[in-house]
Order: C-alpha cells, then sequence, then structure tokens
C-alpha cells in the first residue's frame, strides 16, 4: 500500500479533533476525566505520555530553591506521604488507567 499524501492526513487529522472536542464539550464528564487520565499520567507515571490525546500538562510541584528543612516539616510530609498513597493505588500499567478511573 502507499502511504497517504500529506495533506490528506493533515485534514483527516483536523477533522478528528474537531470531532473530538465537540464531543468533549457536549460531555463534561468525559471531558474531566481525559483531562485526570492526562494529569495522572504525568503525576504519576513513570512511563511516557507521549501519544495521547490531551495537550495539557501539570507542572512540577516541587520548590527548585527550598528553605533549608521545609521538606521536613509536617505539611511537606504530609504531601509527600498523600502523593505516595496515590502512586500506589492508581494502576501500574497507563492502559489500565481510564478502567481505574471510571471505577
Amino acid at each position: 500500500m502507499k502511504p497517504l499524501p500529506d495533506r490528506l492526513l493533515t485534514e483527516l487529522t483536523a477533522e478528528r479533533t474537531l470531532a473530538l472536542r465537540d464531543k468533549l464539550a457536549i460531555m463534561p464528564s468525559v471531558a474531566f476525566q481525559a483531562v485526570l487520565h492526562k494529569f495522572c499520567l504525568d503525576v504519576f507515571s513513570r512511563h511516557s505520555s507521549y501519544g495521547t490525546a490531551m495537550e495539557v500538562s501539570v507542572r512540577s510541584v516541587g520548590f527548585p530553591v527550598q528553605a533549608q528543612g521545609l521538606k521536613d516539616t509536617p505539611a511537606a510530609k504530609a504531601i509527600d506521604a498523600r502523593h505516595k498513597t496515590w502512586e500506589e493505588r492508581l494502576p501500574k500499567d497507563k492502559d489500565d488507567l481510564w478502567d481505574w478511573l471510571t471505577g
């Protein structure tokens, strides 16, 4: 088979993107789940989230420069413990994350 022409691929991709945007606009619960899925991949997954349809991302929540002892405060320890708990609860395989979030 011959590969599809670049122009046709561009048009098909644009049409698919518009259809996806339209569906997400009329189904906010699905839109929320799609964003949550991408955020979970960004925050908790050790795998790349390359190939996902969402172009949203989470920035690092850590402090690049912090006062000495800040990581030992009760709030920092609570956040770290909560993050570890969520990381353990989420499925390790990114393909299983959709079903887990839906459940």
